[in-house]
């Protein structure tokens, strides 16, 4: 898909949502979330140096993203400030259904779904910036830390290396609470907008261990109910938080009941246990769930890793190893996409700006958006590759593509991949 024309695509999107929200002010809501969206596009370390360079930015800004206005960093944080996040979060779904129209996600199906890991992280933290909305830690001397954090759901397989971002729901204070929000409501939140989003498709969830409860199993069985489509779990499990459900499988293999397959590889020895129609917990014992077991060796070192999930997929001989891959598949949430945002030039942990409402959630959304179009550009765009190859890794892409942006006049974001990859040469026009 051409990046081009998804800014084209993209900034449609924003003037709809300047017409929700009409105004006198002279800078227009698109252009602003324009900015905010190249801001995260072009991997700029802070607000003030993207505003900074908007004037010698001026050309290439508004052929590539459409950018018309040069506001001052206050004027660009208090419009974005005002747009309601429940209306930018929206916008993941036009794109995942332009990857569904050509064929991407038919090849990201595995065990016949779609496999959707969720995982929180912080994206926010000060000790004297806050909202309504901001979490609070209270600290024994008397200070308290102020945070927003977020849960995040991405499309992944484990044979590839694109992950698309689907939903992000905030883990904040909610309206008229007192109490901090925490990481099960928000999934409780953002389970069902997938679940609405990718209707058609056969969905599997992933997670860590705080979601392998009751609440959680029950909304995935009330949701599959109102649909056509699947709507299966893998969730991790510990012996500490599921006590009942680790006596059982015991039990068990005591006596002789569990699966039990094992294979060698020249470093590593592989063992796979299951046993099917476990119950949950004491208090949700009418919840059966089926229990997977997999341990690592490293023949060399002699280390063990061990790895437990609960499912509602029957496990088979057939199927046993791919339900091991779904479920190690989680860590690709956490290292292929936030990490990433981390380290690999996004600035996810840099304060961007918190302001009175929606700030901090939509810079936040904006640049899971930024991160969605890069993922989409690597997968099919094949110029794209080949500049990242030329370039050498991410971060040196990204370097070069500011520096063509901030010193030659182009047509196109595909032009500078051009350049980058060497498929085309230009007498250098710089920019006066």
């Amino acid at each position: 898909m051409d990046y081009d024309e998804l800014l084209i695509d993209l900034k449609k999107r924003f003037k709809t949502i300047e017409e929700n929200h009409p105004n006198e002010d002279f800078y227009k809501i698109s252009n602003m979330l324009m900015c905010g969206f190249a801001l995260f596009a072009l991997k700029d370390p802070s607000v003030l140096k993207f505003v900074g360079e908007l004037k010698d930015r001026a050309s290439n800004l508004k052929s590539i993203f459409h950018i018309t206005q040069a506001p001052s960093d206050t004027t660009m944080r208090k419009i974005i400030d005002k747009v309601p996040t429940e209306e930018l979060k929206e916008l993941f779904t036009p794109y995942i259904e332009k990857l569904d129209n050509e064929g991407i996600l038919e090849d990201y199906k595995y065990l016949d779904r779609l496999l959707i890991p969720l995982d929180g992280t912080q994206y926010f933290v000060s000790k004297t910036l806050h909202c309504e909305c901001c979490l609070t830690k209270h600290h024994q001397n008397g200070t308290i830390t102020y945070h927003h954090n977020a849960l995040g759901a991405c499309i992944v397989h484990p044979k590839h290396k694109e992950v698309f971002p689907i939903g992000i729901e905030d883990i904040v204070k909610q309206d008229g609470e007192t109490k901090n929000d925490c990481e099960q409501n928000a999934a409780k939140r953002l389970i069902p907008q997938i679940a609405d989003r990718l209707e058609q498709h056969p969905l599997l969830f992933g997670g860590d261990a705080i979601y392998a409860n009751g609440p959680t199993i029950r909304l995935i069985r009330q949701l599959e109910q109102e649909r056509t489509a699947p709507l299966n779990f893998i969730f991790s499990v510990k012996p500490t938080s599921h006590e009942y459900l680790f006596l059982q499988f015991e039990r068990l293999e005591k006596s002789g009941d569990i699966k039990s397959f094992t294979t060698t590889t020249k470093d590593k020895k592989y063992v796979t246990k299951y046993a099917n129609g476990l119950m949950l917990n004491g208090v949700n014992n009418d919840i059966l769930v089926n229990f997977l077991y997999f341990e690592e060796h490293d023949l060399k070192t002699g280390k063990v890793k061990v790895f437990t999930w609960i499912t509602d997929i029957t496990i088979t001989l057939k199927n046993h190893v791919k339900l091991v891959k779904a479920g190690r598949s989680r860590w690709k949430i956490e290292n292929e996409t936030f990490n990433t945002l981390k380290n690999q030039g996004y600035q996810f942990e840099h304060n961007f700006g918190h302001g009175k409402k929606y700030l901090a959630a939509n810079f936040s959304v904006l640049m899971l958006l930024a991160f969605l179009f890069d993922q989409i550009q690597q997968r099919t765009n094949l110029m794209f590759r080949l500049a990242k190859l030329k370039a050498g890794s991410r971060i040196a892409l990204w370097e070069k593509i500011r520096q063509y942006f901030d010193l030659v006049a182009v047509p196109s974001m595909d032009f500078i991949y051009q350049l980058i990859a060497k498929k085309i040469k230009m007498k250098v026009q710089f920019i006066t």
